[in-house]
């Protein structure tokens, strides 16, 4: 069968028009991102329509804005896709830009000589029943060094879906550490919700009973927290005690609220028997 190609733009001209690389427009081709209109079967060429050119532009922006191409696709599809895919890019930037505004600050504490290179750090916990927990939580195994920007980007989908599903949140959010494997830890972060509901493909909904715990509230950045944990575990063995699982760490102050860093609190209760 013939195809007319008079009103169709080869890809050269279809790459000036879109602002888009001609090896871009191959790669979207073959993932199924934006097909073109019409492939030669001889020559193997291919050819857009002109109305493809905002499509096209749609993708370029949001590569700029470097979101994944998974989601792009999604994106998209339509407004409400767009506005959600967007909200938890920007919430991975995020955390991309303060684990680097994180970096700054301790190296110019370094710089200055107002912070030793190796802290001695101290912790004094308090024993304690911390209640029963329901939460609605992204399980992941998570490598350590994406914690910081994995974090708030799971907080913001959960929030997310707990907004569409009209379930209220009845604390601040939190991570459970389940454990840690070589250099990766087993975390789920969300939120406390007041009872049990249907999770999905996306959120899990999980029940955890009252537990007697080593408890402690940290006042500072967040990645002070991780060097707290070996002194954590040494008091608690100390003390007589076997740790258990899962820690919660629950963060009582919101940074948008809470500009200084050095006013966040964050609990930590960690079960023991």
């Amino acid at each position: 069968m013939k195809v007319e190609t008079e009103e169709l733009l080869p890809i050269g001209r279809f790459a000036r028009l879109s602002g888009l690389t001609v090896k871009a427009l191959r790669h979207y081709d073959e993932l199924g991102l934006l097909r073109p209109a019409h492939v030669d079967g001889w020559t193997g060429y291919r050819f857009y329509r002109p109305d493809q050119a905002a499509e096209a532009i749609a993708i370029r922006r949001l590569r700029e804005l470097e979101l994944p191409l998974e989601d792009v696709a999604v994106a998209l599809q339509g407004s409400a896709e767009l506005r959600e895919r967007l909200a938890v890019h920007r919430a991975r930037l995020e955390g991309r830009a303060a684990e680097t505004r994180q970096l700054l600050t301790r190296l110019d504490l370094l710089i200055e000589g107002k912070e030793p290179l190796v802290p001695q750090l101290t912790v004094n916990p308090k024993l304690e029943d911390v209640p029963a927990l329901h939460v609605a939580v992204i399980a992941a195994h998570v490598p350590v060094d994406r914690m910081f920007s994995h974090v708030p980007t799971t907080i913001m989908t959960v929030s997310g879906w707990l907004d569409r599903k009209g379930i209220p949140c009845t604390g601040n959010p939190l991570i459970l550490h389940l454990g840690i494997e070589d250099d990766s830890l087993d975390v789920e972060v969300g939120f406390p919700i007041a009872q049990p509901v249907d999770g999905d493909e996306v959120v899990s909904v999980r029940s955890y009973p009252e537990a007697h715990a080593a408890v402690i509230e940290h006042h500072g950045r967040y990645e002070e927290l991780p060097s707290l944990y070996g002194p954590f575990e040494e008091w608690i063995h100390e003390h007589g005690l076997t740790p258990a699982t899962p820690i919660r760490e629950q963060y009582l102050t919101n940074p948008s609220d809470t500009p200084d860093p050095d006013a966040w609190v964050t609990q930590i209760a960690w079960p023991v028997v």
